[in-house]
C-alpha cells in the first residue's frame, strides 16, 4: 500500500513534458546541460500535490517542505513519511505541520527531529502548545516562542522559562495583548540571555551570556516576505538566513511585505542620530545599518549587522564607506577571511569581488602598495577619489601592475602629474579624455586628442567594450556625491537608493542619503504634515 501511494504521489507520468518545459526556460542552442531541479515538479510540491522524482537538489526538498508545513494532508501521507526517513529536515517539517494542526506526535525519535519552528504559517491551540511542553520537555522554549507569537500570557508563565531576547523579539512583535504582556515579562529581569538561536537553530537553555534585543530574531511576521522558484534551473534556490522554516522562504510566486513593515516612525528614525540603547527597540534596523556602513561606523555596524547575510543597498554602502575610511577599510578585510558567509546578497552575485575591489583601492589611495601586482585579485579602477595617492606611489603601482596604467594615468591627469603622465604613455581613452576636462592644465586634452586622431578613432566617444566591466563615467564626473532637495517621511530603507538623479557611482549604484540626513532636521510638526499632504516635498529649502 505504502508503495502504491509513494508512486501516486511522485511525479512520474508527466516527467517528459516537465523536461520539456524546464528546457524552454534556457536557451535553445544549451539543451545539453542537467537541470538542477524540475521548475514544474517543485511547483506540484509547494502546492502539497507531489514529491519531486529526485530530491539530490535543495531546491527540491526545500519545496517538500513548503508544501509539508502548508498542506496537513501532504505532510501525512504514506509518500512524505517515507522520505522522511532519510531526510531529517523533512520528519522536522511533518512534525512541525501536525503540530500546528492540533495534532501532537506520539513520539519523537531523535533530537535531530524536533522542529524549530512550530507558530507559521498556522499557530495551534494553546491547550495543543502546553500539551507539547509537556509531552517533550525539551520544546518548552520552542513552546513558549509559539506562546510569544499568539499571546498566550498563561501558558508562558506556566512554563517558567528564563528572560530570552528572541522571544522577547517574538512577543514585542505579535500585536497582540498577551505578547505585550510577555514582553513585559521577559524585560523586567535585569539580565536576558539568547537562548534560541534562529541563525542555527538551536537551543542553549544553560547558557549564562547576557544578552540584548538587537532585532536578530526572525519574527513570525516576517516569514510571510517569500521568494518564487528560480526561472534559471541550473542554479540552486538562494540560501535565507536565518531560516527558521528549512524552506529558505520558497513559494509559488514572490510575496513581498506591505510597505508599512519597512517604515520607521520618528522615535525609531532618530536612532540614526543618537547613541543606541542597549536593547533595540525595533526590528526595523536596515536604514541604521545602511547608514551605519555608509558613514564607515564599525561600531555601530558590528553592532547592528545581520550575522548572516547583507543586503544590496548595504552591500553598496559598506563599499562608500570603504572607500572614505581607512579604518573600516581594514575591518572588512579581516571580515572577507573571518566571517566571509554573510558576504553575499540576493540580488549581487560579485558582492565580495566588490568590497575587495573597495578595500585595494582604499589602501592605494593611502599609499599603501605593498603586495600589488597584475594577479592581485579585484584590482581598482578609482583610485584618486576621495583621496589622491602621491606621485612616487603612483610611479612604483605602474611598475609593479601594468594592468592599472590605465586608471593610473587618469589619477595623472586629476592630480596634475604631468610628467609620470608622460612616462606611461598608456593609449588614449575616454576615461582619461573625461577626467582632462576637468583639469586647468590643457596639455592632456590636447595630447589625447591629438594622439587618438593619429590611431583613427574619436576619444571624446565611449567604446562599446572596455576590460574595465566595473568602470563607470559617473567616476569621472566633478559632482561625485550630488545632494538632493528631497524631504520624505517616513523614512524607509529603500531611500538610501532612491531619487537618483545621476549615473551610477558605486558598481552600478547611486546612494542618496540626503533625504534621509534631511530629515533628521525636520520639525516633528512638518514631518506629520508632509505624511498628511503626500510625503515627498521637493524644493523644500525654507
Amino acid at each position: 500500500m505504502g508503495k502504491k501511494l509513494c508512486n501516486f504521489f511522485r511525479s512520474g507520468s508527466s516527467s517528459s513534458s516537465d523536461s520539456s518545459a524546464d528546457r524552454s526556460s534556457i536557451h535553445t542552442e544549451d539543451l545539453s546541460f542537467t537541470p538542477v531541479f524540475s521548475r514544474r515538479q517543485c511547483l506540484d510540491a509547494i502546492r502539497g500535490l507531489s514529491i519531486p522524482e529526485s530530491l539530490d537538489s535543495i531546491t527540491a526538498r526545500c519545496a517538500v517542505i513548503r508544501g509539508i508545513r502548508t498542506n496537513y494532508d501532504f505532510a501525512t501521507s504514506d509518500a512524505v513519511i517515507e522520505i522522511s526517513s532519510c531526510y531529517s529536515e523533512i520528519t522536522r517539517a511533518r512534525l512541525a505541520r501536525m503540530i500546528m494542526s492540533n495534532q501532537v506526535p506520539d513520539q519523537i525519535n531523535s533530537d535531530d527531529h524536533v522542529p524549530y519552528c512550530i507558530w507559521y504559517p498556522d499557530i495551534a491551540t494553546e491547550e495543543t502548545y502546553r500539551e507539547v511542553a509537556r509531552k517533550f520537555p525539551a520544546m518548552r522554549y520552542i513552546v513558549g516562542r509559539a506562546c510569544a507569537a499568539a499571546g498566550y500570557v498563561n501558558l508562558y508563565r506556566e512554563l517558567g522559562l528564563r528572560p530570552d531576547v528572541a522571544i522577547a523579539e517574538e512577543a514585542r512583535e505579535s500585536g497582540t495583548e498577551g505578547g505585550a504582556e510577555i514582553y513585559r515579562m521577559i524585560m523586567a529581569p535585569p539580565v536576558k540571555f539568547q537562548i534560541m538561536d534562529d541563525i542555527h537553530c538551536t537551543i542553549d537553555p544553560e547558557t549564562q551570556i547576557p544578552a540584548f534585543l538587537n532585532g536578530d530574531t526572525l519574527v513570525r511576521w516576517m516569514l510571510d516576505e517569500r521568494y518564487s522558484l528560480p526561472h534559471f534551473v541550473r542554479e540552486e534556490v538562494i540560501s535565507t538566513c536565518p531560516d527558521i522554516e528549512e524552506d529558505r522562504r520558497l513559494a509559488e510566486e514572490d510575496v513581498s511585505l506591505p510597505d508599512w513593515r519597512s517604515e520607521s516612525p520618528h522615535d525609531e528614525a532618530m536612532l540614526l542620530c543618537t547613541p543606541l540603547p542597549r536593547d533595540l527597540p525595533t526590528m526595523k534596523k536596515d536604514l541604521l545599518i545602511q547608514m551605519a556602513a555608509y558613514e564607515g561606523n564599525i561600531d555601530r555596524y558590528a553592532r547592528l549587522m545581520r550575522p548572516g547575510y547583507m543586503t544590496e543597498i548595504e552591500l553598496f554602502c559598506a563599499v562608500r564607506g570603504i572607500f572614505h575610511h581607512t579604518m573600516f577599510a581594514r575591518w572588512w578585510a579581516d571580515q572577507l577571511t573571518c566571517n566571509p558567509g554573510r558576504i553575499e546578497t540576493r540580488d549581487s552575485h560579485n558582492a565580495r569581488g566588490h568590497i575587495n575591489e573597495a578595500i585595494n583601492a582604499r589602501r592605494i589611495m593611502i599609499n599603501d602598495i605593498s603586495g600589488f601586482t597584475d594577479e592581485t585579485e579585484d584590482l581598482p579602477y578609482m583610485i584618486w577619489w576621495p583621496l589622491r595617492p602621491t606621485r612616487e606611489a603612483l610611479r612604483i603601482l605602474a611598475e609593479r601592475c601594468p594592468k592599472m596604467k590605465h586608471q593610473i594615468a587618469i589619477t595623472c591627469v586629476l592630480c596634475d602629474y604631468e610628467h609620470l603622465y608622460r612616462e606611461l604613455c598608456v593609449e588614449p581613452h575616454h576615461h582619461i579624455w573625461l577626467a582632462a576636462t576637468r583639469s586647468p592644465n590643457t596639455f592632456y586634452m590636447e595630447d589625447l586628442e591629438a594622439r587618438a586622431k593619429e590611431l583613427g578613432f574619436d576619444v571624446t566617444e565611449t567604446k562599446s567594450y572596455d576590460r574595465w566591466v566595473s568602470a563607470s563615467d559617473a567616476w569621472l564626473r566633478e559632482d561625485m556625491e550630488p545632494t538632493t532637495e528631497f524631504i520624505y517621511t517616513p523614512l524607509c530603507p529603500g531611500l538610501m537608493g532612491d531619487h537618483a538623479e545621476y549615473e551610477d557611482l558605486w558598481f552600478g549604484y547611486q546612494l542618496t542619503p540626503t533625504v534621509i540626513e534631511r530629515y533628521v532636521w525636520q520639525k516633528p510638526e512638518l514631518l506629520k504634515e508632509l505624511e498628511e499632504n503626500g510625503r515627498v516635498i521637493q524644493g523644500w529649502l525654507e
